[in-house]
């Protein structure tokens, strides 16, 4: 995994955390060059920074496409993103950018119970990579966030604080990185 970009002099608060804004855009330009035009961004319900960063980095992706953005907002809840994703029209949307990967969860149990394939009928990515998602059905499509290298930066970023008060907060900001599953449906479908 590529280095951390540190950023000093950042009026922020000190941070340690993946890149949300190209971890969506990684995720978002994977679907459209799988041909996907009617991507939705599901989740992110909650105003904080994560999930405007991961909105952001979809929705720009869209719009550098010429294409619309949809927001379909809910919590992490697997139940609550399965509702909403039971309850897709079949004209779309083709592909799902998750705000995380429980979200993504619930998305793919949402369109079984729908009838529809994940993967083959709606292409879904999620954000995270948790240890489940290799093993999930269809296995998940989505964002590799290292949470070791997290947590090393973030001590980092706590040691650099308590050693030099006085300075700016450093910010350590990692590289994400698109992992490739069943779930999107790359060479599973036809682009619509």
């Amino acid at each position: 995994m590529p280095h951390a970009t540190v950023v000093r002099g950042f009026r922020a608060g000190a941070h340690a955390g993946p890149d949300n804004r190209a971890g969506t855009r990684l995720a978002t330009e994977h679907l459209l060059g799988l041909g996907h035009r009617r991507i939705a961004f599901l989740g992110g319900a909650a105003r904080n920074s994560v999930s405007t960063g991961r909105w952001d980095g979809y929705a720009r992706s869209m719009a550098r496409a010429g294409l619309a953005a949809e927001h379909l907002p809910c919590s992490t809840d697997i139940g609550a993103a399965a509702a909403i994703a039971q309850a897709l029209p079949p004209e779309g949307p083709t592909a799902l950018v998750c705000f995380n990967d429980s979200v993504a969860f619930g998305a793919t149990l949402g369109l079984l119970r729908a009838g529809r394939m994940p993967g083959r009928d709606v292409a879904v990515t999620g954000f995270d990579d948790v240890r489940e998602a290799a093993h999930w059905y269809p296995p998940l499509t989505t964002i590799r966030v290292a949470p070791r290298v997290i947590g090393q930066a973030a001590a980092r970023v706590l040691l650099h604080r308590m050693e030099q008060p006085e300075t700016p907060p450093l910010r350590e900001i990692l590289p994400p990185a698109l992992v490739v599953r069943r779930s999107c449906g790359a060479g599973l479908r036809r682009a619509d």
